[in-house]
């Protein structure tokens, strides 16, 4: 990392004056939470210590499996110094394949929150459950907030070893729900798939079904990638 030593100071400023984060949109379980705009209405406070900040998505084609990966990366810029800092690069996942409105949606995501973390812009608690908030900053007594939202299904442990659980499986949606309890999809715990574990599921996996299990497991890896690439091809892992 070169130089920071200005936007670094610039950013500390910022933060301590920063607003409070309204949000506006409502999330699955009925609850609100911040959308874009939220976080774009706080970030542009930062002009007022000389920063601003740039979007861009980028992408990656796998040659061997013919996937293509694609990230949003954002970056903040200090007019002053001319420094800079980046989030890093933020992986989007859709839904639903080729769908052009479920990939909107996840750039939208990506978008949003690679700049609330590149701003350090605190949301109300870890669930993205709207808390109500006093005067200075605390939860008001006599309005307690909200429970968190509903946590997505995964399959109950079952006991057995994980290829006789997935033999047993009567279809592709039981093996998604062992799958996000697997590998802990959508948790902080969230853990990558070793090559035996991809295998497993992706022998078992359709052509058709291939993007599901790919957004589930979310790999990274480019050995398993290159797997996913195989089977849509129809060959066995």
């Amino acid at each position: 990392m070169g130089e920071i030593k200005e936007i670094a100071a610039a950013l500390a400023k910022f933060q301590a004056q920063m607003p409070v984060l309204k949000k506006t949109g409502q999330n699955f379980a009925k609850g609100t939470a911040a959308t874009i705009g939220d976080i774009v209405s706080v970030a542009k406070h930062g002009s007022e210590f000389g920063l601003s900040f740039t979007q861009r998505i980028e992408w990656e084609r796998h040659e061997e499996s013919g996937v293509i990966t694609t990230y949003v990366e954002s970056t903040m810029l200090h007019g002053e110094s001319g420094q800079t800092l980046t989030s890093g690069r933020y992986l989007v996942t859709p839904a639903k394949p080729n769908d052009p409105a479920s990939f909107g949606s996840a750039v939208t995501y990506a978008k949003k929150n690679s700049l609330q973390a590149l701003y350090g812009i605190a949301d109300h608690n870890a669930d993205d459950v709207d808390w109500d908030l006093g005067p200075k900053g605390i939860v008001a007594e006599d309005n307690p907030p909200p429970p968190p939202p509903k946590q997505e299904a995964v399959a109950e442990a079952s006991g057995l070893t994980l290829d006789r659980e997935l033999a047993a499986a009567p279809n592709h949606k039981t093996r998604l729900l062992i799958a996000r309890r697997v590998f802990k999809t959508d948790t902080p715990d969230q853990r990558q798939p070793s090559m035996e574990e991809a295998k497993l599921f992706l022998n078992l996996t359709d052509k058709d079904d291939l993007m599901e299990l790919f957004n589930t497991m979310r790999p990274e890896g480019q050995p398993i990638i290159d797997m996913f690439g195989q089977r849509k091809k129809g060959e066995t892992v």
